[in-house]
């Protein structure tokens, strides 16, 4: 990856061999997270945290392209709808 894609939602384009992979692939979905920092009083320390969780389809031969925001579950490893609370 490119470095400056720490600081923006990746695009297949950060990907080295971005153009092979838009040749062979039928879709392309990349996972970006953003992250909070927050105060923690008791060790008196910042730590970062995921405030959000989108899946980015940059490629689909088939359909739509976009983003969509989802919540992940890290006990199961999995991505489900995200629900505003």
């Amino acid at each position: 990856l490119t470095r400056d894609s720490e600081s923006r939602r990746p695009r297949l384009g950060d990907f080295s061999e971005s153009s092979q992979i838009e040749k062979d692939a039928d879709v392309a979905i990349l996972i970006y997270h953003r992250y909070k920092e927050a105060f923690n009083k008791i060790t008196n320390k910042y730590y970062a945290s995921v405030d959000e969780w989108w899946l980015c389809v940059e490629k689909n031969r088939d359909g739509r392209t976009g983003s969509v925001r989802v919540d992940f579950q890290k006990e199961y490893v999995r991505f489900i709808e995200w629900r505003e609370e």
